[in-house]
């Protein structure tokens, strides 16, 4: 096939994924350079990593035609972040990494699995399972280097296609959900004490947003003589990246500082949690997002230190620590 061939059928590819709000998936299976070349024709900057935006790609593992953007031993890091494209090539196929850097797209975003090696799909039997269990999904596209053409797109149903005007939700909230969330984190700060609130959800689902949502209604509310100061930790600062952008938007009177987003009426400020445990802080709130990637003692710590907190998490893949604090 032809690279502006599969430039057009992508657009019109993506164009559906990004009027459904879905994520999906294409698994090219073939050489490298065939490989490369494809997704070279969407964006040949953008994927070499000349170019950050408006178009974000990660490119991770062992494809030496498009030069990794994510280290192998650091691809933690990107949690928190977001992507519109990932490029996923690992012979060893790390899923630690994989359900990492797929929790990383937006909506609308497309995840590039690439597979050099025929031979690794016929014997193995997690990716016989994989592929058998990616075509019952029909939004999901396996492209093979021999096949003749491109994979027809599913036509979707007119209704369901068209941008549905959002209803408008408290707080500017995307959905109903997060809605939720925020009155409960705000009911953490002028509720009782000692009753911490756990935030849970699959990635992607808006949580780091709803949390900064809060902060800026909390914000909103305070006044000059009775000063708001919020704590908000992570794994590291990079991580809020998401939480800082909502922030900003939610709260346009603000300044952000790098680590401190202040108004008039009181500050949003990230500290290290070894910080927030050598000395305990004045703070109305302390707000941990993906508490489960911190270890569990430190979690404990926080608990016996300070009267309100929230802990927010991902469901799957890492929850193990924070299902332990809470038992």
């Amino acid at each position: 096939m032809q690279n502006k061939e599969f430039y057009f059928w992508f657009t019109e590819y993506q164009q559906q994924a990004q009027i459904l709000n879905e994520r999906r998936l294409i698994v090219l299976v073939g050489d490298n350079v065939w490989a490369s070349n494809l997704i070279e024709s969407i964006d040949l900057n953008g994927c070499k990593g000349e170019q950050q935006k408006p178009k974000n790609w990660l490119v991770y593992g062992d494809n030496h035609t498009i030069a990794s953007t994510v280290s192998k031993q650091r691809f933690r890091d990107k949690l928190g972040s977001e992507s519109h494209f990932v490029v996923f090539q690992d012979r060893s196929l790390s899923i630690d990494a994989l359900a990492v850097l797929s929790g990383t797209l937006v909506a609308g975003g497309i995840f590039f699995l690439l597979v050099d090696n025929i031979d690794q799909m016929t014997e193995s039997l997690f990716y016989q399972r994989f592929i058998k269990q990616l075509k019952t999904f029909k939004q999901h596209i396996v492209i093979e280097q021999n096949q003749p053409n491109l994979p027809s797109i599913p036509v979707t149903n007119a209704k369901i296609a068209q941008k549905k005007t959002r209803t408008q939700l408290p707080y500017n909230c995307l959905t109903q959900e997060q809605v939720t969330a925020v009155d409960a984190v705000i009911k953490v700060v002028k509720g009782k004490r000692n009753q911490p609130l756990v935030l849970t959800a699959d990635r992607g689902r808006g949580k780091s947003s709803a949390l900064a949502i809060a902060c800026g209604q909390l914000l909103n509310t305070a006044t000059k003589d009775n000063k708001l100061r919020i704590a908000v930790t992570a794994v590291d600062r990079s991580s809020l990246a998401i939480f800082f952008r909502q922030l900003v938007t939610s709260v346009t009177s603000g300044q952000l500082q790098h680590n401190k987003f202040c108004t008039e009426s009181g500050l949003v400020e990230f500290i290290p949690i070894d910080q927030l445990l050598k000395e305990k802080h004045a703070v109305n709130l302390v707000l941990v997002d993906e508490a489960s990637a911190i270890p569990i003692y430190l979690l404990e710590a926080l608990l016996d230190n300070y009267s309100r907190l929230v802990f927010s998490s991902t469901i799957h893949g890492y929850e193990g620590a924070l299902d332990e604090v809470l038992r």
